[in-house]
């Protein structure tokens, strides 16, 4: 008994067609595994795709469409009468052309809550690694905007973190990586509320004052109440939006306890996002800003993961955007 590759963990098992007890049981057990976790649209989901209200072509954009019969699965067909083109409740979205069901993408979906790797979770669902990736860059895709009007207000904490850049692009001087803050490094523009958090990849080491008018600024309510550190670039807020303001030395608190900590809330967000990259191995630098829009609609919004993943559904059901595996591939 083999795997076809181990290197990529695939799921289906090589057995020798010998008509020996043991190799039955396990192709029997396999294919039953398999069936289980790609089942065909159950009446339930074709009703769902039903359900679905369809105001515009997803080609022209007009409102002048019609019913226009049922396909084979009795999905709702729908006509455009300006283009005259033909069309699905899917189609233009990221299920579009997609053979597998809606729901297959729920057990995916919650390993991601759970900060599972993309390894771990295709292992699971007894699914291919491509596949979990060419997933995963689907809800890049919904999630590109998701962050676009999120506005703090009340208290709210800001501050920036920082990641490596790749090792190839890394500077060597004498021999000696660069220290501290250097262009070896990726800032990360945090801000977090009682209603919501933001996190910006802003490309550079160092915060200037046109990171904080194009990162924070646009997020954070006026007559806020800032609480951060003693950045220089955070003057600007705290002019223009801040009806009170905070503001702490940092050397004064790398000595206190994470529960006397007055940035604790926005300390607390960055250890988790920490976590939830360090569990992503095939996470890349140059993907960072998709990685953060993710991981802040994960610990925002809903707390039920099915609420999360009925949310995330109908983001994707109205943003018009598609990815082809061919194209997957090709990049």
């Amino acid at each position: 008994m083999k795997y076809n590759n181990s290197k990529k963990y695939s799921i289906r098992f090589r057995v020798d067609d010998k008509n020996e007890p043991f190799d039955l049981l396990i192709k029997h057990t396999n294919e039953e595994w398999y069936k289980a976790k790609h089942s065909e649209k159950t009446k339930d989901e074709v009703n769902f795709l039903n359900s679905i209200k369809v105001d515009s072509c997803p080609y022209c954009g007009s409102a002048a469409t019609i019913k226009f019969g049922k396909n084979k699965l009795k999905v709702q067909r729908y006509k455009c009468n300006s283009c005259g083109k033909r069309f699905l409740p899917l189609t233009g979205t990221i299920f579009d052309s997609s053979k597998i069901p809606i729901s297959e993408w729920l057990e995916f979906f919650i390993h991601l809550c759970e900060f599972h790797s993309i390894s771990s979770s295709s292992r699971d669902n007894r699914n291919a690694i491509i596949t979990g990736s060419y997933r995963l860059k689907k809800i890049f895709l919904v999630l590109s905007d998701y962050q676009k009007n999120t506005l703090l207000k009340g208290k709210v904490y800001i501050d920036e973190t920082f990641i490596n850049v790749e090792k190839k692009n890394q500077i060597i001087v004498n021999g000696k990586k660069l220290r501290g803050i250097s262009r070896n490094k990726i800032g990360i523009a945090c801000g977090v509320s009682s209603n919501s958090c933001f996190m910006f990849s802003y490309n550079t080491s160092k915060l200037s004052i046109h990171a904080v008018k194009k990162y924070y600024y646009p997020h954070i309510d006026d007559g806020c109440i800032l609480i951060h550190d003693e950045e220089k670039a955070h003057i600007y807020l705290s002019e223009n939006l801040a009806k009170k303001d905070f503001v702490y030395n940092s050397l004064y608190l790398k000595k206190l306890s994470d529960k006397d900590n007055p940035l604790e809330p926005i300390n607390k967000l960055h250890r988790e996002r920490k976590l939830f990259l360090k569990r992503h191995v095939n996470f890349k630098v140059g993907t960072i800003q998709d990685w953060l829009n993710l991981f802040v609609f994960i610990i925002t919004g809903p707390t039920n993961v099915y609420d999360k993943f009925k949310k995330l559904i109908n983001i994707a059901l109205n943003t018009k955007k598609r990815l082809f595996f061919r194209d997957f591939i090709k990049k």
